[in-house]
């Protein structure tokens, strides 16, 4: 026998073992993350590069995939394994038992026992440190993993007995049909269908719609000195404070301000709490259930390519609840009317809750998503308060701004005639 094979198959053995090893982490990491979230006590060990732990949306849906991969290793690796018991170490003189069992039993240990410990004491460092290698390989696996998944799921829905089958949850479009049936009826009022169907409405809405954008936040660099510090935590009108590593995307830290004034305000990184990082397109109420599980708990919100967008609190998803569900009469989130045909709009609403509340159409822009970003592509510079612009069917007018961010605008709806193409008659 040639002994290029048992050193080629030796050294695929070990590089096997790592790679199983790091699977095994990565699945009880996902695990522990998903049921009890990123631990916040002490100071945190996850610098800005764990903001690419995003590109796994739900750590459940990439489950799958990392149990094929271990699976796949761990067979290979009980191939080798037995191929060297019983050809070299057999050869060599070695006893089949005791060898295998000692083979084995190292690749338990080195597998299963010591990347699950490692995983159950620091479950985002581990997720961090295992993540790109399953990256690396996820685009070959996953088609495998959805034809297996959907074979399972069929193969489960055809045994199931008809009783324990799961019951299909009605859509949107059902529970308004049977809301506007029981108006009809008079099982509801008014009042009470109109509630339904905002609840009902709060079903599509991402963390974009209730985070605190970048732009409204006090940014802190991780090696401010003390009076930086002090004058940022002091000045903050938000109860968290991002504090970043190298660069402004990289968010290393959250500081609670309300925690850090009530503790006698000590050093800030005696309170710092280890931010959970979502997608900017994840539904608000999945955000809720999985990344805010305690009352001060907050999540960094990210773009598709790790770039800080804002914050997302218990405060504004509560807030943001209240305002969609039980409005004040003739308020929206973000809009107050303040005479006929004259509204005040907050710079961070969404251009398509603008359209939607006062009936207009806006200039399309591939590039903005809130009034604020409209009007100041429309300039071309940071405009002053005073400043107004003249679109298709309004005349925006700039009201309050700080450090080159519009703040609050007034909006004043034209009148338009049927010929114009609609908005408000005259």
């Amino acid at each position: 026998m040639s002994l290029l094979v048992p050193v080629i198959l030796s050294l695929a053995f070990v590089v096997l073992l790592y790679v199983a090893a790091s699977f095994s982490a990565l699945e009880t990491a996902l695990f522990v993350l998903r049921k009890k979230g990123p631990p916040a006590e002490g100071v945190p060990g996850v610098r800005g590069r764990a903001q690419h732990a995003p590109e796994i949306k739900d750590p459940l849906s990439a489950l799958p995939e990392v149990l094929l991969l271990g699976s796949f290793c761990n067979l290979v690796l009980a191939t080798i394994g037995l191929w060297l018991v019983l050809g070299p170490l057999r050869g060599l003189g070695g006893n089949p038992w005791v060898s295998g069992l000692s083979l084995f039993g190292t690749g338990f240990v080195v597998v299963e026992f010591l990347p699950n410990a490692l995983a159950l004491r620091s479950p985002t460092r581990t997720l961090r440190r295992t993540l790109p290698l399953f990256l690396a390989v996820r685009g070959f696996c996953r088609p495998v993993t959805r034809h297996l998944r959907q074979f399972s799921e069929g193969l489960a829905t055809f045994f199931a007995p008809k009783k324990v089958k799961p019951r299909h949850n009605l859509l949107p479009e059902e529970v308004e049909t049977l809301i506007d049936m029981r108006e009809e009826q008079g099982a509801l009022g008014t009042d009470e269908a109109a509630l339904l169907r905002a609840v009902i409405d709060l079903d599509g809405l991402t963390v974009r719609d209730a985070m605190t954008p970048r732009v409204d936040l006090l940014l802190m660099p991780h090696d401010a000195g003390e009076m930086e510090a002090l004058n940022t935590l002091e000045s903050s009108r938000q109860r968290f404070v991002p504090v970043y590593d190298e660069k402004q995307d990289a968010i290393a830290y959250l500081v609670d301000v309300q925690r850090w004034k009530l503790a006698g305000r000590p050093h800030w990184s005696t309170l710092t709490v280890e931010p959970t990082f979502v997608p900017k397109t994840i539904l608000l109420v999945e955000a809720w259930r999985q990344h805010l599980p305690a009352e001060d708990s907050a999540a960094v919100v990210v773009d598709e390519y790790g770039g800080f967008e804002g914050l997302l609190t218990r405060e504004k998803f509560v807030e943001m609840l209240l305002s969609k569900a039980a409005p004040a009469p003739g308020n929206t989130v973000g809009i107050q009317p303040i005479g006929p045909d004259r509204y005040l709009v907050q710079g961070h609403t969404r251009l398509e809750e603008v359209e939607r509340e006062l009936g207009i159409t806006l200039p399309p822009s591939e590039s903005v998503d809130t009034v604020a970003g409209l009007v100041m592509n429309r300039f071309g510079y940071p405009p002053k308060p005073g400043e107004q612009l003249t679109l298709e069917q309004v005349v925006i007018k700039v009201k309050r701004t700080s450090r080159a961010r519009i703040l609050q605008l007034e909006l004043q709806v034209l009148e338009t005639t049927e010929e114009d193409g609609g908005g408000k008659g005259s």
